[in-house]
């Protein structure tokens, strides 16, 4: 028995991280969201219940089921902008297309982002939004 050709297609690449040296698959949602506009970056988002479980640093497990909220806000804590999505969504996903959203309803002079946004893709993208006076 003969394997399909379109099984024979997926063997050639394994699955998960690649290894150290290997470069990455091409056609991720970083570099894709750089060239979409906002209305296509959010339907791309997954906006669906997830479930996951992960094993901490004690060896425990932890589990979660729901959606994330991802927030956008000022100084003084006000919220710009926000976007609900899936929980096991990377929280670097949702930075440009959130950032946008921000960038057209406001106009700022700087963007603080926590360590989870620091992307090659992201920081450009973010350099165009702020406004230099």
């Amino acid at each position: 028995m003969q394997a399909s050709p379109q099984r024979k297609a997926n063997a050639k690449r394994k699955r998960g991280r690649p290894r150290s040296g290997q470069a990455a698959l091409c056609g991720t949602r970083l570099p894709r969201q750089r060239r979409q506009s906002l209305a296509q970056m959010l339907c791309e988002l997954p906006r669906h219940c997830s479930l996951g479980v992960k094993k901490g640093s004690s060896e425990h497990q932890q589990c979660w089921v729901g959606y994330k909220l991802n927030l956008d806000g000022a100084d003084g804590q006000i919220p710009i902008s926000c976007l609900l999505t899936a929980a096991s969504l990377h929280d670097s996903q949702v930075a440009i297309p959130l950032a946008t959203m921000t960038a057209q309803r406001v106009t700022s002079l700087y963007d603080l982002m926590d360590c989870a946004y620091d992307a090659n893709h992201i920081a450009p993208t973010a350099a165009a939004w702020v406004t230099f006076r």
